[in-house]
């Protein structure tokens, strides 16, 4: 069988398996209470789909398995993970704030590169509108994740593009990166509306 047909079904198993998995977790949280049952099936479902070391999901199946974590913490890890409760009718999914960085402190602009994804909804304006302040304080705004991506900017909406409901494959990569030393940060909409 060819190489590449099997690379390309493998990788469809593995998005509809973290589709499955996004729903799992929104179904779990559907009554606003997470148990030690819940936490139980979904680790042995992460298992046995093979999503244990896989980027979106690993931190979710790492903090299921921390000791330290209680119920609590955990059930809010997994409203992370799934974007949370959308504000309306009007908008599908929130977009993931599981690989957002927790502390930060400042955004440089001069010089440094940006990539925006997902669907803005400041008060400020859309993407483009971003874009532009962005580029106006010294940033470079490219449309691509690479190895010298400095910030990727995660916007509050997920966006109907996306490979999977509250992710898409920009953030897939930039986790990647991250995870291998770069210096790569991943920020929401709203820190970045702090400093520009």
């Amino acid at each position: 069988m060819d190489k590449s047909f099997t690379s390309i079904n493998h990788e469809r198993i593995i998005d509809k398996n973290i589709n499955e998995c996004i729903g799992i977790c929104k179904g779990i949280l559907s009554d606003n209470e997470f148990n030690e049952d819940e936490k139980k099936f979904l680790l042995d479902w992460i298992k046995s789909h093979n999503l244990v070391n896989h980027t979106i999901v690993k931190n979710v199946y790492l903090a299921l398995n921390d000791k330290d974590k209680s119920l609590e913490d955990l059930k809010n890890i997994l409203l992370t993970f799934t974007g949370g409760i959308a504000p309306s009718n009007e908008v599908r999914s929130m977009s993931s704030s599981l690989p957002i960085e927790k502390d930060l402190l400042s955004i440089e602009f001069k010089n440094k590169i940006f990539c925006l994804t997902g669907k803005f909804g400041s008060a400020i304006g859309n993407r483009k509108v971003i874009e532009d302040i962005i580029v106006d304080k010294g940033g470079i705004c490219k449309d691509t994740v690479t190895h010298d991506l400095n910030y990727l900017v995660i916007g509050e909406f997920a966006s109907d593009d996306w490979i999977h409901s509250t992710s898409g494959r920009k953030i897939e990569k930039a986790m990647n990166y991250r995870a291998n030393s770069s210096n790569l940060k991943i920020i929401s909409e709203e820190q970045l509306l702090k400093f520009l």
